[in-house]
C-alpha cells in the first residue's frame, strides 16, 4: 500500500532559524503599539539582527506614529503594509501575529531558537495557559514566505490557519513554548458557529475566487502544484444545485411498493415507545408480522419519518418521506464527491456527484425507498470517515471515532446487515497499521502492543455501534443478542420469493441464475458509468500512482465484494439491484477515478476539452431520459442494453409501482368529469390497494378503493382498475396482448406502457363467475344447479365477444365443461386460454388433466406427451406448484415410468411435505415397489 512508514527519529532533520520576518497585523496597528514595542523590547541585540518586521493595517500608517525609539532597540528593517499591499520578503520563514487576538507581550527570542523539522511548511506556536499548566492556542504561526504572501494577500486570519492549511494538505507541525499568554479568543458557541461558516464559505466560494485572480508569479508553489481551485467553486455550487433538484423533483414521486406497509409498521414503532404496545415485535400480538417480517428490519428512516410528520400533523405524510428521501440521496452525493476530493481531487469529486445524481435508477430510487437509500448513505458515510480517519492515524480523533460510531448505528438501525460495516473499520485501520510500519518492526514487542491497543479501540467502537444502532430498533431492544442474530441470519438467507421477470421469463428470486445481479447492474447504469470503469481498470497503475492505494482499494472492495457475497451465498435478491444500491456510489468513484486519471494522461487543453466533451455527451443521455421520463426516470435500460424498448417484456419495469400515482391523479379528474353527480360511490380497484386507498383518501364519499390480481379481474364487481405491469405474463408483454382491450389511459415510458387504466363497459364475465359460484354452492337441486350453470356460461361467453382474451372467462369455461365432462369444449378452451397466456400455472393445471382424463378414454398417447408438457411447464413456471408435481407424477405412472413418478413426488414434498395427495401416492408408489412390484 502507498502509505510511507513513520519515520524514526534519527530520520527527523532539524534546522536552526538564522533569520526570520516578523508580522504583527491588525485592524488598527497603532492601538498596538505598546504591547509590540515591548515584545521587540526583550529581545537582545544579536537576536534583534535576526529579524525584519512588517506591520501590517487596515489604515494607512507612518512609522513614527508607532513610537519605535530609539531606533537602535528595534529592527534595522521595518516595512508597514495597508491589508491590500502585496507581502514580499527574502527571508524562507515568516512569524505572523494578529494583535488583536493579543493582550500581553511575548518572548521573541525562544521562537527564534527553535529548530524546524525538514519538510514542514508550517509551525503553530501554542503558549502555557495563564491559569493551567496546559498548552493555549494564540494564534501565531511560523510559516514559510509564500505561504504568509497567499495569506496576508487574501486576507485570512489566523484563526482559520488550521483549517485552511489542512484542506490545502499543508504538512503542519505545533510546538509549546515555555511561555504563559492569553488569549481574547474565548468566544460564545454562537461565535464559533458562525466563524466556521464564515470558514466555510471562505475555503468554498470567496478562495477560489480570489485566486483566479492572481497572476501566475504571484501564486504560491503550493497552489501551482494542486489542481485549480476553480474545481472547489463548482464543486459547491454543483452540489447546492443538486440538493435543490433533487427535492423540487421529489414532489412528483409516488409511494413506492414499500412505504406503505413500512409506514404502517412505524406507528406500531411509535406506539411499542409510547405506550409499550407490543404490536411491533410480538407475532401473537400482531399475526401480520409473519407476512410482513417488518420486525427483522431496523427501518429507522422510516421511524424517524413517521415522527417528524407527527409532530408537524401533514396531511401529505409521504410527501413529506419523499422530500427526507430526497435529502438523504443528496447526501450520498455530496458524501461520495467529499471522498472523491480526498482520495483524487475536486475535478473528480465533480464527476462522480454529476454521474451519480444522473444515474437514473438511483435518483428514481432517491424519492421513495426507504430502506435501500439511508442503508446506502450510512455505508457511504461510514467508509468516508474510515477513510479520513486512515489519514489521520496515527492520531485518534474523537470526534473521528464519534462519526464512525454513529455512520455504523445508522446502518445497523435500517438492516442488520449494517455489521458487516464492523468488518470494514477493521480491515481498513488493519492494513493501515500493517502498512505503516517497517517490516522488520512485525514481531516486536512495541509493534504487537500498539496493534492490540487498535484493536481494544476497535472492539469499543463495534459495542457501541450496535447499541447505538438498534435504539429505534423495537425487536432488539427485546433480546439484543438472540433477535439481532436471528433477524441476521434470516436476512443473510431470505427464504421469501417474489416473481421476477427475467431474461424474458417470469421466475422466482429465490431461483433466480448466477448471473441476475450483475448482469441488471450492467443493464441498468448509464453508459457514462461502464466506461468510466473501463478506464479505471485500463489506468490503475496511473490511478495508483496519483491516488493512495489503500484507498483505492477500499473503493474496488466496498463495491465488488458485495456482489461477489451474495452471488457466492446464492442470496435472494430482487428488485433488480435495488438491495445493493449501496455499493454504486462505489462504482461512481472507480468510473471518476477513471475518468480523472484520462484526463492526466493529456498535457494538451484541447485534448482535454475534447475528454470533457465526450464525458459530457454520455452524461446525457441518461440525463435525457430522466427528463423525458420524470417521475419514473428509474425504469431505466442503457444504450448498450437496447434501452426500455428492448428491455421491455424481458426485464422488470415498474416493479415498485411508482405510476400508481400519476395514474390515480389522472382517473380521480377523469371520473369526475365523467360522472360530475354521482348516486353510488364508484368502485376502484387495483393491484396495490393501500397506494390507491392514499391517492383516493379525499374522495372516500364518491370512490370505494379494492385490491384485485390482473387475471383475477373477472371475478369481482368494479367500474375501473389501476393495473402495474409488474407481475404480468412475459409473453403478452412481449406480444402486445397487455394492456387489455378495455385500457382507457396508459402511463409510459419511452413509449411502453407500464400502468393501465381500465374501464368496466361489460359485467358478463364478474356476472357469469359469480353465478357459477352460486349454481356450485347448490347441493340439493340439480335442475336448479343445471340452470345457472348453463347461464353463467352464456354470461362467459358473452364476455368473450367483448374480449375474446378475457382470462377469467377462458378459465371459468374450461373447469365449467371439465366438470361436465365435455373434454373435447373444455379443451378447446383452455387452448384459446394459453395461447393468450402461456404461462398460466392454472390453465396449465388444466389442460394436463383434461389431457390425462382424454387420454384415460382414448388411450392416444400424444395426450400423455402433452400432459407432460403442461405439469413441466407449470413446474418450470412456479415450482411452488404442488398440483404440478401431482399431475407429473400421475402422467409418468399412465407411462409406466413409476421410478420418474417417485422421483418427482420426492421434489414436490421438498416443496411442500405436508400436501396430503403428493405424499399417499409417494407412498403407494413406495409400496408398491418394495413388494416388487417395479
Amino acid at each position: 500500500m502507498n502509505i510511507k512508514p513513520k519515520k524514526e527519529k534519527s530520520q527527523v532533520i532539524q534546522t536552526s532559524l538564522n533569520k526570520l520576518c516578523v508580522v504583527f497585523r491588525a485592524n488598527n496597528i497603532i492601538q498596538h503599539a505598546k504591547v509590540i514595542s515591548e515584545t521587540l523590547g526583550r529581545l537582545r541585540p544579536d537576536h534583534l539582527k535576526m529579524v525584519e518586521l512588517v506591520l501590517v493595517s487596515s489604515e494607512k500608517i507612518e512609522l513614527s506614529q508607532m513610537g519605535f525609539a530609539p531606533a537602535e532597540k528595534y529592527p534595522a528593517k521595518i516595512s508597514i503594509l495597508k491589508t491590500s499591499d502585496s507581502f514580499k520578503t527574502e527571508l524562507s520563514h515568516v512569524l505572523i501575529v494578529d494583535c488583536d487576538l493579543l493582550d500581553k507581550t511575548f518572548n521573541l527570542s525562544e521562537i527564534l531558537s527553535i529548530k524546524l523539522t525538514e519538510g514542514i511548511e508550517a509551525l503553530k506556536l501554542s503558549f502555557l495557559s495563564t491559569d493551567e499548566k496546559k498548552s493555549h492556542s494564540a494564534y501565531v504561526w511560523i510559516c514559510k514566505c509564500e505561504i504568509v504572501a497567499y495569506v496576508l494577500g487574501l486576507n485570512i486570519p489566523t484563526t482559520n490557519f488550521d483549517y485552511i492549511f489542512r484542506k490545502e494538505n499543508l504538512k503542519t507541525d505545533e510546538q509549546t513554548l515555555n511561555q504563559s499568554l492569553s488569549s481574547k479568543n474565548i468566544k460564545s458557541f454562537v461565535q464559533n458557529f458562525t466563524d466556521s461558516l464564515k470558514r466555510f464559505f471562505q475555503w468554498y466560494i470567496y478562495l477560489p475566487i480570489r485566486e483566479m485572480k492572481l497572476s501566475k508569479q504571484n501564486t504560491p508553489t503550493f497552489i501551482q502544484n494542486r489542481e485549480p481551485a476553480i474545481y472547489r467553486l463548482l464543486f459547491f455550487v454543483i452540489a447546492i444545485g443538486l440538493m435543490f433538484t433533487m427535492t423540487h423533483l421529489s414532489k412528483d414521486a409516488g409511494v413506492s411498493g414499500d412505504e406503505m406497509v413500512n409506514y404502517n409498521h412505524a406507528k406500531l414503532v411509535y406506539e411499542y415507545y409510547a405506550k409499550g404496545d407490543k404490536s411491533a415485535v410480538d407475532v401473537r400480538v400482531n399475526p401480520n408480522l409473519d407476512r410482513t417480517m417488518l420486525q427483522y428490519y431496523g427501518q429507522s428512516f422510516d421511524n424517524i419519518t413517521y415522527f417528524v410528520n407527527k409532530i408537524t400533523n401533514t396531511d401529505s405524510p409521504f410527501e413529506s418521506r419523499h422530500l427526507m428521501n430526497s435529502l438523504v440521496g443528496w447526501l450520498i452525493i455530496l458524501i461520495t464527491g467529499l471522498l472523491l476530493s480526498h482520495i483524487a481531487g475536486w475535478r473528480a469529486a465533480i464527476i462522480g456527484m454529476i454521474m451519480l445524481f444522473v444515474s437514473p435508477r438511483f435518483l428514481g430510487h432517491s424519492f421513495n425507498n426507504p430502506k435501500d437509500i439511508p442503508f446506502a448513505f450510512a455505508y457511504v458515510f461510514s467508509i468516508f470517515q474510515m477513510i479520513l480517519w486512515a489519514k489521520e492515524l496515527p492520531k485518534i480523533k474523537i470526534k473521528r471515532i464519534i462519526w464512525i460510531v454513529l455512520g455504523i448505528a445508522m446502518a445497523i438501525s435500517v438492516r442488520i446487515g449494517g455489521l458487516m460495516l464492523v468488518a470494514f473499520l477493521f480491515m481498513i485501520v488493519g492494513l493501515w497499521y500493517i502498512t505503516s510500519r517497517p517490516l522488520k518492526d512485525f514481531l516486536t514487542a512495541k509493534y504487537l502492543s500498539g496493534g492490540f491497543k487498535y484493536i481494544f479501540i476497535l472492539l469499543g467502537m463495534s459495542i457501541a455501534a450496535f447499541f447505538v444502532g438498534i435504539i429505534l430498533w423495537p425487536y432488539a431492544i427485546e433480546s439484543p443478542i438472540k433477535h439481532s442474530r436471528e433477524s441476521l441470519a434470516i436476512m443473510t438467507n431470505f427464504s421469501v420469493g417474489i416473481r421476477q421477470l427475467f431474461n424474458g421469463e417470469n421466475i422466482w428470486s429465490d431461483r433466480a441464475p448466477w448471473d441476475y445481479l450483475p448482469k441488471y447492474i450492467f443493464m441498468t447504469i448509464p453508459m457514462v458509468a461502464i466506461l468510466g470503469l473501463a478506464l479505471f481498470i485500463a489506468l490503475i497503475k496511473k490511478v495508483l500512482k496519483k491516488s493512495n492505494e489503500l484507498f483505492v482499494f477500499v473503493i474496488v472492495f466496498a463495491f465488488f465484494f458485495p456482489v461477489f457475497y451474495i452471488i457466492y451465498q446464492k442470496s435472494n435478491v430482487y428488485g433488480g439491484w435495488r438491495h445493493v444500491l449501496f455499493i454504486y456510489p462505489f462504482l461512481v468513484m472507480a468510473a471518476s477515478l477513471g475518468f480523472d486519471g484520462l484526463l492526466h494522461l493529456f498535457k494538451s487543453k484541447y485534448i482535454r476539452d475534447g475528454v470533457w466533451i465526450v464525458i459530457a455527451g454520455f452524461m446525457f443521455l441518461p440525463l435525457k431520459h430522466i427528463t423525458k421520463n420524470h417521475p419514473h426516470e428509474y425504469i431505466y435500460y442503457n444504450e448498450l442494453s437496447g434501452g426500455v424498448d428492448k428491455a421491455y417484456g424481458f426485464y422488470e419495469m415498474d416493479y415498485y409501482y411508482h405510476s400508481m400515482r400519476e395514474a390515480s391523479f389522472w382517473l380521480n379528474d377523469y371520473i369526475k368529469k365523467d360522472n360530475p353527480k354521482p348516486t353510488k360511490k364508484t368502485v376502484v380497484v387495483s393491484n396495490n390497494m393501500g397506494i390507491t386507498q392514499y391517492y383516493f383518501r379525499h374522495d372516500t364519499a364518491t370512490v370505494a378503493v379494492g385490491y384485485i390480481r390482473y387475471y383475477e379481474r373477472g371475478t369481482i364487481d368494479w367500474d375501473y382498475c389501476i393495473i402495474v405491469n409488474s407481475y404480468i405474463d412475459a409473453n403478452q408483454l412481449q406480444t402486445g396482448m397487455w394492456p387489455p382491450k378495455n385500457t382507457i389511459h396508459t402511463i409510459e415510458v419511452d413509449g411502453k406502457p407500464i400502468c393501465a387504466i381500465l374501464k368496466r363497459d361489460n359485467r358478463d364475465d364478474y356476472l357469469g363467475f359469480s353465478t357459477k359460484a352460486t349454481a356450485e354452492g347448490i347441493k340439493d337441486n340439480p335442475v336448479l344447479k343445471d340452470s345457472l350453470t348453463k347461464l353463467s356460461i352464456s354470461y362467459f361467453k358473452s364476455a368473450l365477444k367483448a374480449d375474446s382474451r378475457n382470462e377469467t372467462a377462458l378459465l371459468s369455461l374450461t373447469e365449467t365443461y371439465m366438470n361436465m365432462q365435455n373434454l373435447d369444449t373444455a379443451m378447446y378452451y383452455v387452448d384459446i386460454l394459453l395461447a393468450v397466456y402461456p404461462s398460466y400455472e392454472n390453465g396449465l393445471n388444466y389442460k394436463g388433466w383434461l389431457s390425462i382424463q382424454t387420454f384415460d378414454k382414448t388411450q392416444n398417447q400424444k395426450l400423455l406427451t402433452d400432459a407432460q408438457k403442461a405439469f413441466e411447464t407449470i413446474i418450470k413456471v412456479n415450482y411452488k406448484y404442488i398440483y404440478g408435481y401431482y399431475g407429473l407424477a400421475m402422467t409418468y405412472i399412465r407411462m409406466n415410468q413409476l421410478d420418474k413418478a417417485m422421483a418427482t413426488l420426492e421434489d414436490g414434498m421438498k416443496v411442500n411435505p405436508n400436501f396430503p395427495p403428493v405424499v399417499e401416492l409417494y407412498n403407494q408408489l413406495r409400496t408398491h415397489k418394495s413388494q416388487g412390484g417395479m
